[in-house]
């Protein structure tokens, strides 16, 4: 158990550093220095497991929990570059949830949001995070933005879901 336990401290450790390194600006949408944090976090699991708590390298357990740690980031990792917080989705429902009556019109809702939050915004959003490029006002997408496009179809083709549903 107290494998376990260490991999779920040091994935909540990952994210709290990830988020003091952003609040810093020392990690801003530079995936591979989030990975690097990913690799040293997970290293110092090892040498705590291996050097502290047991000297058994055969022992199963602090692999499978590791494996769990590598799990857990990796969820987060995938997070971070495919979910917006900001979204319009999200804009909506803290809309409603505003609301005493918990209703908002069509109307409504077409006025919480602008051009340049619904295009303008995801557009510079996509181009930091590595998935566009922007060459002389046109927008190409980059192998990191196709290869997240295609693992999202293929996970939305696996549910069954369309897109919007």
């Amino acid at each position: 158990m107290i494998y376990f336990v260490l991999a779920f401290f040091c994935f909540a450790f990952f994210i709290l550093a990830h988020a003091l390194l952003y609040r810093i600006k020392i990690i801003q949408f530079e995936t591979w220095k989030l990975i690097l944090l990913f690799i040293l976090i997970g290293l110092f699991y090892l040498f705590v497991v291996f050097r502290l708590v047991s000297s058994d390298f055969e022992f199963r357990l602090p692999w499978s929990s590791f494996v769990c740690y590598i799990l857990f980031s990796v969820w987060y990792l995938g997070e971070l570059t495919t979910v917006q917080y900001s979204s319009p989705s999200m804009k909506i429902l803290r809309a409603l949830m505003s609301k005493p009556d918990r209703k908002i019109t069509a109307d409504q809702v077409s006025l919480l949001f602008t051009d340049e939050e619904l295009i303008f915004d995801r557009l510079k959003d996509l181009v930091l995070n590595g998935h566009i490029i922007e060459e002389g006002g046109q927008y190409r997408i980059l192998p990191r933005g196709r290869l997240i496009m295609s693992l999202f179809n293929a996970y939305r083709a696996l549910l069954g879901r369309k897109l919007g549903g």
